[in-house]
């Protein structure tokens, strides 16, 4: 997401940017937040998989299937008013760089890729931009389809800001 003067602001603000992209048939959500902690601390938040049930927005049960060195397979099921959902996804997590990309192993939806990256931010504060292309696999209207992820972007962000905050 290139940032002018105007979205620079924003983010300095609190907002949430959110942006969608058309991608190989997929929607591409993307939402770009200043987040008032460390790199590493946003880090530890957002690879903490196991507790994503305490913290993160409609989800119902996390746990880590397995890892290694840098993947982590990872089962969650998120509950939304018309429908509960679950999948296992594959984490790629490159620390050195604090980016995280996955997709979809298997699972009740049709298509889960996205990632998050984290950037240095003025006044140790982080940059975090998480984005999401996902096909649930049965018929919503594009415009609410849309609609949801514009939402619940936001909620993700928010929960990351909260989970930070609750660890320092």
């Amino acid at each position: 997401m290139e940032l002018d003067a105007a979205a620079r602001a924003k983010l300095e603000r609190g907002d949430v940017l959110t942006s969608f992209t058309e991608v190989g048939g997929h929607k591409r959500a993307q939402a770009q937040a200043v987040i008032r902690a460390s790199v590493d601390d946003v880090w530890e938040a957002i690879t903490d998989y196991d507790d994503y049930k305490n913290f993160m927005p409609h989800t119902r049960e996390s746990k880590v299937l397995s890892r290694k060195k840098n993947e982590v397979l990872f089962h969650t099921e998120l509950e939304f008013p018309i429908k509960r959902i679950w999948y296992d996804i594959l984490l790629t997590l490159d620390k050195k760089s604090h980016r995280v990309d996955w997709t979809l192993k298997d699972g009740s939806i049709k298509h889960n890729e996205g990632s998050w990256a984290l950037q240095k931010h003025e006044k140790a504060h982080t940059l975090a931009t998480y984005t999401l292309a996902t096909d649930p696999g049965f018929y919503i209207p594009k415009f609410l389809l849309e609609k949801a992820t514009q939402g619940t972007l936001p909620l993700v962000i928010e929960a990351v800001r909260k989970r930070v905050e609750q660890r320092s």
